[in-house]
């Protein structure tokens, strides 16, 4: 299979792979989102704090594709 690459602002190239992970790992952001505001909502400190635990490894895993 062919690897195509997509190029950024800073001429950087995007694997459609890195792609494909990256519209994945937006989805999985989304998600963990809606779960923080309902964790929030019901004050249950236990699911805020590991939903925004997995928030910040999902935002360190999007940052280090980025790079």
């Amino acid at each position: 299979m062919e690897k195509r690459v997509v190029k950024t602002e800073g001429d950087e190239i995007l694997s459609r792979d890195n792609i494909v992970l990256l519209s994945q790992l937006v989805k999985s952001l989304e998600k963990a989102g809606l779960k923080l505001e309902e964790a929030y909502e019901k004050k249950d400190n236990e699911n805020l704090s590991k939903t925004k635990k997995f928030i910040l490894r999902i935002q360190t895993k999007i940052v280090e594709i980025m790079k």
